[in-house]
């Protein structure tokens, strides 16, 4: 099995959790005791409605690397949010975001329709906005850039693959000549969405993904780069047996020595129970565990056609807000009156795409993508603070009017609670060890944990989905087994807390002040312990935290 390479073996990704209004800002507290018991153990303070958790680490038994999810990201299209980019790439360099795949988004017209020659624009004021400048940024912000490219639009044309593939060929070959780092192209986004099923059935797709295959090997043929381009697809809409058997149907039986289908890709946002009528929609965000058994699905339909099962399976989307959903719909003007402005929804997000990819995580050979740096229309999404205090059109009806009516938006250099969690993850250590939870239903709600080690100290993130629910935990958390360079000396403990009233720009949505969405660190102490640590957090509902160990001397390699 490839690693290091969009490709890993059994290895998981997770990333943090946040907070909820009315729920207080306790200080983690932090034992010096060799072991500690759940029972008896509430602090003063916390009601007796408030249940209790408990969370086992052990430190000696490693599960391989930890997945740094938080390095698969999605930039928002050319056009969109263009004044914010450049320092929104310079930030998340700064401060340990530079990805390991970036999705950027190309378009059909990107050369004005032409077959033999191609500008990208660098004018932000052009129909396409500045593409140079776009892909830039996107080659600066990742070790390597995939390239989605949908061409229903042209299928809607009545353009068939004869003539789609010139069109293709002529935006890919500029663009792979230009920015190298565009490893991997993806063709289609969401063809078997309900807005595309007037003019899309299953039977069309495979055709116009032959013609993105024919042109990935010409490319890669004419200009030998270093880094050949991959090419994958479709991005389903959701995992539907119906389209996808008919894609691999077609895939198997096509005759063509030169057929690759070097990753499969599909959106995570929800699944239907009627999936022919797309009804009864089964959100992530209500059941995140729904996702675990997806992997092995996918597998059973490789193994049917022929394909590899070991396929790596490429999640381009995920979280728990697909479209204008939403929870606390209520948007109103913070310039107008003093009501938060969705703040649960924003914390729940953070919570929600953390269990959503902890379970994607624990399967092989899957690689979700979060979504997304700034999103065009939907706030619930934006990892970096995009429609401040001021934006006067956030109803759901005006909601797409929002990326220029923002006078205060967007915010450089401000994470929502979301953007906060991937950067907690991304203080993790590299060696992921057993964390275990006795809090977490079969649905995927309650106390998630994570657990990691290097020669650098010790991590662990605990976190509570609650989704709408209101349920909190008092957590009693045992670390066993510390590393040797954690056992025996002084040890630096620092605690970074994500909730409603920490690390949360929209904490009070008519405050202005960036520093309310940094990063909270809430606590930090000197301890020593001769192996085992144990230690107590208040999680409200959706609440986050990342507890870190570093030795303060005579540190030696973790063992």
């Amino acid at each position: 099995m490839r690693t290091g390479d969009g490709v890993r073996a059994k290895t998981s990704r997770l990333m943090p959790a946040p907070g909820r209004r009315g729920w207080g800002v306790p200080v983690l507290t932090l034992a010096l005791l060799l072991t500690c018991s759940a029972a008896g153990l509430a602090p003063r303070g916390v009601a007796d409605t408030v249940a209790v958790a408990g969370v086992s680490v052990d430190f000696s038994q490693e599960q391989g690397p930890l997945w740094h999810g938080e390095r698969y990201n999605n930039f928002t299209q050319a056009k969109t949010w263009q004044s914010a980019r450049a320092s929104d790439v310079a930030y998340l360099n700064q401060v340990g975001l530079h990805g390991k795949v970036y999705r950027a988004w190309a378009k059909v017209d990107w050369c004005g329709g032409s077959t033999t020659s191609c500008t990208l624009s660098s004018d932000p004021a052009s129909p396409t906005g500045d593409v140079a400048g776009y892909l830039a940024d996107a080659s600066a912000v990742s070790d390597s850039v995939l390239l989605n490219l949908d061409v229903t639009g042209l299928i809607q044309q009545g353009k068939p693959p004869a003539q789609a593939k010139p069109v293709i060929e002529e935006i890919v070959k500029t663009v792979k000549t230009r920015y190298p780092k565009v490893k991997y192209l993806e063709a289609f986004n969401e063809p078997d969405a309900p807005q595309n099923r007037g003019f899309m059935t299953p039977d069309k797709v495979y055709p116009y993904y032959a013609a993105f295959y024919q042109v990935a090997n010409e490319v890669n043929a004419e200009l030998m780069p270093n880094t050949p381009l991959r090419i994958g697809g479709p991005a389903f809409f959701e995992l539907d047996p119906t389209w996808i058997n008919k894609f691999l149907d077609d895939y198997a039986a096509d005759t063509d020595p030169a057929k690759r289908l070097d990753f499969f890709s599909y959106h995570g946002y929800v699944e239907f129970g009627d999936m022919a009528t797309v009804q009864d929609p089964h959100f992530y965000k209500d059941d995140p565990r729904q996702v675990e058994s997806q992997h092995a699905r996918l597998q059973s339909m490789f193994a049917a056609h022929h394909v590899d099962p070991d396929l790596p399976t490429f999640v381009t989307e995920t979280g728990v807000y697909p479209g204008l959903l939403c929870d606390d719909c209520a948007d109103t003007d913070p310039t107008t009156t003093t009501t938060p402005w969705s703040t649960s929804d924003y914390v729940r997000q953070a919570a929600g795409a953390a269990s959503v990819l902890y379970w994607y995580g624990n399967q092989p050979d899957t690689y979700a993508f979060n979504w997304v740096t700034r999103h065009s229309s939907n706030e619930r999404k934006d990892e970096f603070v995009t429609r401040g205090p001021g934006c006067t059109s956030i109803t759901a009806a005006d909601r797409t009017t929002t990326t220029t009516n923002c006078p205060n938006g967007p915010v450089e250099n401000t994470f929502t609670p979301y953007g906060n969690s991937l950067l907690m993850q991304s203080m993790m250590k590299t060696k992921k060890v057993s964390a275990t939870s006795d809090s977490l239903t079969d649905k995927g709600l309650g106390v998630y944990a994570l657990a990691a080690k290097d020669k650098t100290g010790a991590s662990v993130m605990v976190w509570n989905y609650q989704d709408t629910n209101s349920g909190a935990f008092h957590a009693t958390i045992n670390l066993s087994h510390l590393p040797s360079n954690l056992s025996g000396r002084p040890v630096d403990v620092k605690v970074y807390r994500v909730d409603q009233n920490t690390s949360n720009y929209y904490s009070n949505p008519n405050d202005t002040d960036q520093a309310k969405g940094h990063l909270q660190q809430v606590d930090e102490r000197t301890v020593t312990s001769t192996g085992n640590y144990c230690y107590q957090a208040e999680l409200g509902p959706n609440a986050m935290y990342l507890v870190l160990f570093t030795p303060m001397s005579g540190s030696q390699g973790a063992k």
